[in-house]
């Protein structure tokens, strides 16, 4: 199949966040959990929760990417820490349980997934163009960069 994407050499903040930021931008409280993984665009998908068990995907693409190592790491030494207390009282530690608070300014995406059975499901993902983490003295920390509409 022939790519059509532009060499990221050539892509431009206006022509990128266009194609990934389709709809409105809102801003919403998530709880990531430490399931990671990326897509063919090579794009970081971390699944999380809203408003209590509501499961959605949080996706990082394009240029914003390099700014989540710090999130990612975050979201490991939680998980680490959780794997340890869950060992020293001889239990498994469940991944749902474990949730890394955010707060996520992006664009809602719905996506269609059929499964085993034929049947359609639907799949919420949040593209994500900035975030706000809590650092090691309680303060708030943004990354990520607003979304440009001018093209």
């Amino acid at each position: 199949m022939f790519d059509r994407r532009k060499p990221t050499r050539e892509v431009l903040p206006g022509y990128e966040d266009q194609d990934i930021f389709k709809g409105q931008i809102v801003q919403i409280a998530v709880e990531l959990v430490p399931l990671i993984g990326r897509n063919s665009h090579d794009d970081i998908i971390i699944k999380g929760f809203v408003l209590g068990d509501n499961a959605i995907d949080v996706v990082i693409a394009g240029r914003r990417k390099k700014q989540a190592q710090t999130l990612l790491s975050q979201i490991q030494s939680l998980w680490s820490r959780a794997c340890t207390a869950a060992r020293n009282l001889g239990e498994s530690p469940v991944v749902e349980d474990v949730r890394y608070p955010v707060y996520v300014e992006g664009s809602w995406r719905t996506r269609f997934n059929r499964d085993d059975h034929g049947w359609e499901t639907r799949n919420h993902q949040l593209y994500a163009a900035r975030w706000t983490i809590t650092d090691q003295n309680g303060g708030s920390v943004i990354y990520g960069e607003f979304v440009v509409r001018d093209v």
